[in-house]
């Protein structure tokens, strides 16, 4: 699994999850299965699907309600996740797509196996597929020009792609449906997440809002000068990169509009902008030009430039996960990092000669530091989730991390000490991408806090 699903972290669990099963009117809980998420129960009650990244893949699988083995219906390189019954039981709907190009479809397989069909396209994403009473369509929930509706489209993969009907139409983000046996009613939760980015005076611990609003506005980073960030947002209905002042007043946007998210950063010299484009190929662009070079390097998840502006760092390649530099004078890529987990989320101590990145095995992730030129990588935090290390442009000793996406964490690179600087805590929220100041004072990171409520709708 990529160390992040993107669009999708708001609505989809990916970690630390087991399932249970219970008495309906109480009674104690037998666990079913290890690492499964979004169970799905057949009409008879008999057998429950489930979404596991066992076996190093998330994929739909099924299980009897009362325990054994169980056994895989999707294959490939897909996140395939949260699936649903059919009422006869003879099939499991699903969203599936690529987390490095951002391309999701509504899926089906039969429940026995077999080869997916493929139901919907032109969707950002899609999440919770509910059938219908009778089993001839799917209600789910898609995201088009950063809206996510509920939409319903014919079952039968004989007629796939067909063209949905949307059942929906506010600007909220419609999601979690269920509809009622009887096939009059759905139910469906209306949500509010867009995120924000938010700066961290460090010395003072003063918290302040730099954006507000409708626009998705995250990965922010400032610019080498201290006076412009960097930030992507969906003001112009697709992720893109644009320049906001300090005061959260968005100047420009700087890169075309695209289905994946760009996760851009500056050059040390502040004249131009690394980002990824769809299927995570890494592109650079100048300050003031809409042209584009493409390095020619794809499935890239994060990147990070070196402070001599001469090499980006990579995580994640293809059908790897690993930690790569990318040499610009060169056009050349060398693998430095290459363990049995995912790498990802490099990061550049001040002086050039260390690179700080993010491990996941299973469901935990742990930060590590490895020689820039390559070696041996050393272990820095370990049993919590950690992630999104940024090291300090300032002091070689310090990165800032996520800690469950909930905590910015501080950390010693020649102690191992943390500590943790006053932190977000207003309702449910996820914090998101942590950047310094080029100053070393202030933290800029973003932060979902969501919200919602639920709808009955009848007569659609």
């Amino acid at each position: 699994m990529a160390l992040g699903i993107g669009p999708l972290q708001p609505y989809v669990n990916a970690k630390l999850g087991d399932i249970f099963v219970a008495p309906a009117l109480g009674g104690p809980a037998a666990k079913l299965v290890d690492d499964g998420y979004y169970p799905a129960w057949s009409w008879d009650g008999r057998q429950v699907a489930f979404t596991s990244p066992r076996e190093g893949q998330w994929h739909i699988w099924v299980i009897p309600s009362e325990g054994g083995t169980p056994k895989r219906l999707t294959q490939g390189p897909d996140f395939d996740y949260q699936p649903a019954w059919s009422p006869d039981g003879k099939w499991i709907a699903y969203g599936s797509g690529r987390l490095a190009s951002g391309a999701f479809s509504l899926k089906v397989v039969a429940a026995v196996g077999g080869q997916p069909a493929t139901l919907t396209k032109d969707f950002g994403y899609v999440t919770r597929p509910a059938w219908a009473a009778d089993g001839a369509s799917i209600f789910f929930s898609g995201e088009r020009n950063g809206i996510l509706n509920v939409w319903r489209i014919p079952s039968s993969p004989a007629a796939a792609p067909a063209e949905p009907v949307r059942v929906t139409l506010g600007q909220g983000q419609d999601s979690s449906l269920s509809a009622s046996r009887d096939g009059k009613r759905l139910a469906f939760a209306t949500g509010r997440n867009e995120p924000n980015v938010w700066e961290l005076t460090l010395a003072t611990g003063a918290l302040r809002a730099v954006t507000s609003g409708a626009g998705a506005s995250d990965f922010p980073e400032l610019s080498p000068d201290g006076r412009t960030l960097i930030l992507q947002s969906r003001r112009s209905g697709n992720p893109a990169v644009w320049s906001v002042d300090l005061q959260g007043r968005f100047l420009s946007q700087l890169t075309a509009s695209q289905s994946s998210e760009p996760s851009a950063h500056w050059s040390p010299d502040g004249k131009q902008i690394a980002y990824l484009r769809g299927g995570g190929r890494l592109v650079l662009q100048s300050i003031g030009s809409m042209s584009v070079r493409d390095t020619g390097i794809g499935d890239v998840s994060m990147l990070a430039w070196s402070p001599d502006g001469k090499t980006i760092a990579i995580g994640h390649l293809a059908n790897h996960a690993e930690i790569g530099l990318y040499s610009l004078a060169e056009q050349k890529l060398k693998v430095i990092v290459a363990l049995e987990r995912d790498c990802d989320n490099p990061t550049w101590s001040p002086d050039g000669k260390r690179i700080a990145f993010q491990t996941q095995r299973g469901e935990i992730r742990d930060l590590w530091v490895v020689p820039s030129e390559g070696g041996t990588p050393t272990q820095l935090t370990k049993g919590s989730e950690d992630s999104h290390p940024a090291w300090s442009p300032r002091d070689p000793d310090q990165i800032v991390f996520l800690r469950d996406h909930k905590r910015l964490g501080l950390l010693s690179v020649s102690t191992g000490k943390l500590r943790f600087p006053p932190g977000y805590s207003e309702g449910s929220f996820i914090l998101d991408y942590p950047s310094w100041s080029p100053d070393g004072t202030r933290v800029y990171f973003s932060v979902a806090r969501k919200s919602a409520d639920i709808y009955v709708l009848e007569g659609f």
